[in-house]
């Protein structure tokens, strides 16, 4: 069988220290600060980027879609006036 581990021995309670210092409010507001100014610049450079893109992609697509232009569709028409075929019913 195993031999028993040993307890180390009782020294009293134990005084547990406290921090000495806060943190600084001035190291907040500068984090906070900084962290304002790094969402502006992302906001900025996406708003950028995706200008771009736009701007790429209306060079590349000049072609309009054939159904922008006639928004009716193809012959044969089967009901070309729904109100008045209902009326005559």
């Amino acid at each position: 069988m195993a031999d028993p581990v040993p307890l180390p021995a009782y020294d009293g309670p134990k005084q547990h220290g406290h921090e000495k210092t806060d943190v600084r409010p001035a190291s907040i507001g500068l984090f906070g600060l900084s962290l304002l100014i790094m969402i502006g610049l992302v906001l900025l450079v996406l708003d950028w980027t995706m200008r771009r893109f736009e701007a790429a992609a209306e060079r590349v697509d000049r072609i309009a879609s054939p159904v922008a232009r006639n928004p009716a569709p193809p012959e044969p028409r089967l009901q070309a006036d729904p109100a008045s075929d209902l009326a005559s019913m």
